[in-house]
């Protein structure tokens, strides 16, 4: 099982209670959290498309703080029909 984030995703909407506020608008932070099964959702996905071959699943982290230039950390869980199950992960910079 894993967690996926969305974290402080920002957006300019017209809503509240105030008129005023559907008028100007406002700043809005939502934040959302889904936990899912990485081998089981790349499952899933190769079950109901029988003609994809394998099914990759990656969850990154931009900048993560390693001390140094990093664009980015990842984990990937690669599903394919014809093999074992894969989990790596890596970065790039």
């Amino acid at each position: 099982m894993g967690t996926v984030r969305l974290v402080n995703a920002v957006f300019y909407a017209h809503h509240g209670v105030m008129e005023e506020e559907h008028r100007i608008g406002g700043r809005y932070e939502v934040d959302v959290a889904a936990r899912l099964d990485f081998y089981l959702t790349a499952r899933r996905v190769a079950e109901a498309f029988p003609h994809v071959e394998t099914v990759e699943v990656t969850v990154r982290k931009p900048n993560p703080p390693v001390g140094g230039t990093c664009d980015r950390a990842e984990a990937v869980y690669r599903f394919s029909r014809d093999g074992e199950p894969e989990t790596t992960a890596g970065g790039g910079g």
